[in-house]
């Protein structure tokens, strides 16, 4: 992927092209830096480097305190920004008369930070949580009331937070316009009043940022739309490659692009636009920006596999944008027509985003535009009300697909007798919801309608990537007898700005001409953090194990099944092999060996 990192600023800039000399002219841009928990302004340096004809130029350092207004030559600039205790976070700025002026970026912690922790719900109940910030500073507003229209309400403390429980409600029927929702209001006397609504009251968490403008009245919004007929790509058109993919890549490491630039209306960065009427550009490390969607694009009383294929295609589709922007200063809108996003997110959604951390679908080695509609089946019901835009009905009810647009017809029998309610491309949501209930894994819901399970054709033809490599390998002691007990090492790089949990590292032997054999009872999930990790593991020799020169083979998988063991249901990830690297010895005495005492066999 072509996105910039933290590292080699300059060395990248000063590789691209060269582009049309800087406009004499300067634009006014105003930049501010933000927590991603709690939008709270950070003291952060920003650096920021000219794309010219002539190379690179450094133009500015500066030290911003909530907002800063610089003016820049009209181009094209790499922008560092860094702040104590956060993420570096990378983004490339365009200045110019047409382009958005103002740009917010939101730096995650390196320090998890209790305060900033979601709290849990109760069972039964819907958690109703949330910060409070003035518009113009970014300080926390104290005594503004939360409110339940026509129910119960809160106020918030001196830090803005407020937290409100109220009895979780069921979906009456299996349709969008079932789902439980709820109107809230923020106000403040001096300040603008903020109503949302559509807020689902389903159990679990439910976290708000809101941020109130000086002035009176109301400002109404509405929280999403999900499942409505439209979802991932509205009125972009299809993916011009309509021809078939090549097979399954054996391990594909594809790391997900690390920020992505999303158009909003406002310099808050909370109010949704569509690609023309963005007028502000919130750069947010990528996995921030799939939590805060995820539970705009998908129901969060879902079932977790539901909510995990969802989270791999909205982060696919970013990181699709990402590479294909859909305008030069920002690489997706925060609206329907492309990916609903705002400030609040859900513990469900959040967790499915978590365990799934960086894992994208590829098509042909690069990212892939994972489109997805509401129902996707193939029949138009006259007497539903819903609008069906997909204008190629041919496969049929109980088959999802349009075969015009290059998406083959696929068998879906979770679709039978479901209307039509979207645009028949890529995956359906309620019909991942559906498999999910019926106990189909994330893994599998994501083959079934981005790959025909195994029978890609058309832009059907999509792959799992993943965002962790194996590197390399090693073993101690080089030389043991059958029986014995050896310790295994990988340098596993997670190319994902968050934590991967679940992974699993398994290994097996093989002796000269002879076939693979594992112990299974060494392998443990963990978490891979970002960036460079260790793995360890212990690996017992099969007792009757011939003298020779073994080969060794070490695989990561994500444990899909979450049942702490390597199944065929779960990701493999990368993997090495150690070629004639272990001698079998039945003469070896490991009594002389440091292995162990070394403290190497330390779990990771």
């Amino acid at each position: 992927m072509a996105v910039a990192t933290a590292v080699g600023l300059a060395a990248a800039a000063a590789a691209a092209p060269p582009r049309a000399p800087l406009a004499a002219s300067r634009v006014p841009v105003e930049i501010a830096v933000r927590s991603t928990d709690s939008g709270a302004p950070l003291a952060a340096q920003v650096r920021l480097v000219a794309v010219g004809s002539g190379g690179v130029e450094t133009v500015q350092f500066a030290d911003v305190h909530g907002t800063t207004l610089l003016r820049l030559p009209g181009g094209e600039w790499e922008v560092e920004v860094r702040a104590p205790g956060r993420r570096p976070l990378t983004a490339r700025l365009v200045a110019g008369p047409e382009a958005p002026r103002s740009w917010s970026f939101e730096l995650e912690s390196l320090v998890e930070d209790g305060r900033d922790t979601q709290p849990e719900a109760l069972p039964g109940e819907a958690l109703l949580a949330g910060m409070v910030r003035a518009s113009e500073s970014g300080e926390p507003l104290a005594g503004v009331r939360i409110a339940v229209v026509g129910g119960a309400s809160t106020e918030s403390d001196e830090e803005g937070r407020y937290q409100l429980a109220i009895p979780a409600r069921e979906a009456s029927g299996t349709g969008p316009a079932e789902l439980p929702t709820i109107a809230l209001t923020a106000s403040l006397a001096g300040r603008t009043t903020r109503s949302l609504e559509g807020v689902l009251a389903v159990e679990g968490t439910q976290f708000h940022r809101w941020t109130l403008t000086p002035g009176s009245g109301v400002e109404s919004a509405i929280d999403a739309h999900r499942l409505h007929a439209e979802r991932g790509g509205v009125g972009e058109g299809a993916d011009p490659e309509a021809g078939e993919a090549p097979g399954a890549p054996a391990g594909l490491v594809l790391p997900p692009p690390p920020s992505v630039r999303v158009g909003f209306a406002d310099a808050a960065c909370s109010t949704p636009c569509c690609t023309a009427s963005c007028t502000a550009v919130c750069v947010l490390p990528l996995e921030t920006y799939v939590a805060r969607g995820l539970n705009d694009e998908w129901i969060s009383s879902w079932g977790f596999d539901s909510l995990a294929s969802g989270a791999i295609a909205y982060r696919s589709y970013a990181a699709y944008r990402v590479d294909h922007p859909i305008r030069p200063s920002f690489d997706l809108c925060s609206s329907a027509c492309c990916q609903v996003n705002d400030p609040d997110t859900s513990s469900a959604t959040s967790a499915a985003v978590a365990a799934t951390s960086g894992l994208l679908l590829e098509r042909n080695g690069t990212a892939f535009q994972a489109e997805y509609s509401a129902e996707n089946n193939s029949w138009d019901d006259p007497n539903d009300g819903r609008t069906c835009s997909n204008a190629d009905l041919s496969c049929g009810d109980g088959a999802v697909g349009s075969p015009a647009l290059a998406w083959p017809c696929l068998a879906d029998s979770v679709a039978l007798g479901e209307g039509c309610f979207g645009h028949g491309r890529g995956l359906s949501q309620w019909g991942s919801q559906r498999w999910s209930l019926d106990g189909a894994t994330w893994r599998w819901i994501l083959d079934h309608y981005y790959n025909a399970s195994g029978n890609p054709g058309g832009l059907r033809s999509a792959w799992l990537a993943s965002p962790a490599e194996a590197g390399a390998g090693r073993l101690c002691p080089a030389a043991a007898g059958p029986g014995d007990r050896i310790a295994l090492y990988l340098a596993p790089y997670l190319h994902a700005t968050a934590a991967l949990p679940g992974v699993l590292f398994g290994a097996s032997v093989r002796a000269p001409g002879g076939a693979w054999q594992s112990d299974p009872a060494h392998d443990s999930p963990v978490a891979l953090a970002p960036g460079a990790n260790l793995a360890t593991r212990e690996f017992d020799l099969p007792a009757g194990a011939p003298a020779g020169l073994w080969d060794v083979a070490l695989a990561l998988w994500l444990d899909v099944d979450a049942d702490g063991a390597i199944t065929a249901a779960d990701l493999p990830l990368d993997s090495r092999v150690l070629s004639d690297l272990l001698a079998v010895d039945p003469q070896v005495d490991l009594l002389f060996s440091d292995c162990f005492e070394s403290g190497d066999t330390g779990r990771w």
